[in-house]
């Protein structure tokens, strides 16, 4: 009751490039009005696959690079 599991793949297409994001993560209930969320993120592109490393998209994000984080919500 207290733990879920949340994933979500994120596409965009900026000047003919494709960027895909996937994202899973725990959604962890400790008490009613909180809760915390662990996450891991991978961007990808398959255009970055031929650039140097540390490429980036438009945005300014980094490709082909892993992401961990975390967060918590508190409702009141």
């Amino acid at each position: 009751d207290r733990t879920g599991v949340g994933m979500r793949n994120e596409w965009t297409k900026v000047d003919g490039i494709s960027y895909h994001s996937f994202t899973a993560g725990l959604n962890y209930k400790p008490i009613a009005n909180v809760v915390i969320r662990p996450e891991y993120r991978y961007n990808y592109s398959p255009a970055a696959d031929n650039q140097a490393a540390g490429g980036r998209n438009p945005l300014g994000i980094p490709v082909n690079e892993s992401i961990l984080g975390i967060d918590a919500i508190l409702t009141y």
